[in-house]
């Protein structure tokens, strides 16, 4: 059977009627690990044993050796072609009422013997995980974000989209990240702001402290932490960067009213441990004006990352060149 994506993702999340094999290929492989994730984590019993395995592995003979405490099993293969189409075919017929088979493939042509044979199969079904377009990605960020009752505005998906990679693993990660961070909130309501915080304190890349390098004028700091965000969006970086400068000078025009410690409670999300520290030592170690030049700069760096053909490099180099002026 062919399923589109949309369908097979209705399908399981229902956890009804999900089927009992599955080939889930495409050029959009984040999309590949995250179908096979959620078919995993809607089926998966404590009477089930998970296996992951390459089609280096003897797959014809997955579903004949069973645990004495695990009688079902969840067999995934990885990186499958056709060339292992026959033996796939074999451990198919070992597939109990209660076994799940996700065989997990990169992109297949159309006469493809692995296609051909979840196509048609009564069991099994066929998932092309093809790459979509911006739009299409949008319009699932909404969905997705909508289903687990998050408000937001209407330019919210297409804002996250703008700020990390397109990878449906990535943003998939993502989402259940602003998911978890608002699940405490009273209104669950998502701002640009709030968004930008979430991803940022959330990355893997310790942001802060480049940013803490930047302010502070540690050159050599910001080199080696600008190594650690590759992954990131280079938009994603920069807007995370002005809402830090935006949440330092905040604290410091409040220093000489209500103190150092009312004025961080302000913030919002709150700081906790060794950010908060950091944050602190940052606010009483800069320059108020100096870090509303920062902020001037950092909206300039936006612009111009915007309008530039090319991008690699360049918040870098901006921030490198306006550190050496100072």
């Amino acid at each position: 059977m062919i399923l589109y994506r949309d369908k097979a993702l209705n399908i399981i999340n229902s956890g009804k009627n999900i089927s009992r094999c599955w080939l889930i290929f495409g050029s959009d492989t984040g999309e590949v690990k995250v179908l096979t994730h959620k078919i995993i984590e809607k089926v998966k019993s404590d009477d089930h044993e998970l296996e992951i395995v390459n089609t280096d592995s003897s797959v014809n003979q997955l579903f004949v050796e069973r645990s004495l405490f695990q009688s079902h099993k969840i067999i995934v293969i990885e990186d499958a072609s056709d060339s292992s189409t026959t033996a796939i075919e074999e451990s198919m017929f070992g597939v109990g009422q209660n076994d799940y088979l996700i065989v997990c493939g990169g992109e297949l042509k159309k006469s493809s013997k692995l296609r051909t044979l979840f196509e048609s199969h009564e069991i099994a079904v066929a998932v092309n995980c093809y790459k979509l377009d911006s739009h299409a990605i949008s319009v699932n960020i909404d969905r997705e974000l909508r289903a687990n009752g998050i408000k937001f505005d209407k330019d919210i998906p297409h804002m996250i989209l703008n700020l990390i990679s397109n990878d449906s693993q990535i943003i998939q990660n993502e989402i259940q990240k602003i998911i978890l961070f608002l699940s405490d909130s009273l209104d669950k309501k998502l701002t640009s702001e709030l968004l930008i915080d979430i991803l940022s304190v959330n990355s893997e890349a310790s942001l802060d402290i480049l940013f803490i390098n930047i302010v502070l004028n540690k050159q050599k700091g910001v080199v080696e932490e600008f190594k650690k965000t590759s992954q990131l969006n280079d938009i994603f970086i920069i807007r995370a960067y002005q809402n830090f400068l935006v949440r330092i000078i905040s604290v410091q025009k409040q220093l000489w009213k209500i103190g150092i410690e009312n004025a961080m409670n302000t913030l919002k999300p709150p700081l906790f441990g060794k950010q908060r520290s950091d944050f602190i030592t940052t606010v009483q170690q800069s320059d108020m004006i100096n870090n509303i030049k920062l902020l001037n700069e950092a909206i300039q760096t936006e612009c111009t990352l915007k309008t530039s053909a090319t991008t690699e490099t360049l918040i870098l180099q901006n921030i490198l060149e306006q550190l050496c002026k100072r």
